[in-house]
């Protein structure tokens, strides 16, 4: 489940592996020779932290490293991404927003 609170004890754990996903707006043919754009989760791991400013501006920087079906340029591999309090985990997606990976604790086992 979900927390309702922003993880920002596990964001800045020395040796964070964090699996994370942010959602994105990507542009899509639709094969008809029409684009549309849709927001997709895209998946990844927080590797360290970049900058704290939890306490005073609810935001921290930190550098994630992409799952490879979201890799396009092999340089945009790992970035540095700002993940705001405000943007965690929220009810109807939007660009910008975050929220934990749960589906990676699942991946490999039979259900």
């Amino acid at each position: 489940m979900q927390e309702a609170s922003w993880p920002v004890d596990q964001l800045l754990e020395e040796d964070c592996e964090f699996k994370i996903q942010v959602c994105w707006m990507f542009q899509v043919d639709d094969g008809d020779g029409f684009v549309n754009e849709e927001l997709k989760w895209c998946s990844g791991v927080v590797t360290s932290l970049v900058r704290d400013k939890s306490d005073k501006h609810n935001f921290v920087d930190v550098m994630i490293e992409w799952n490879d079906e979201w890799v396009q340029v092999e340089s945009e591999r790992v970035t540095v991404q700002r993940l705001k309090r405000k943007d965690f985990n929220p009810s109807k997606p939007f660009q910008g927003a975050w929220r934990e990976d749960l589906s990676a604790d699942f991946e490999g086992e039979q259900i």
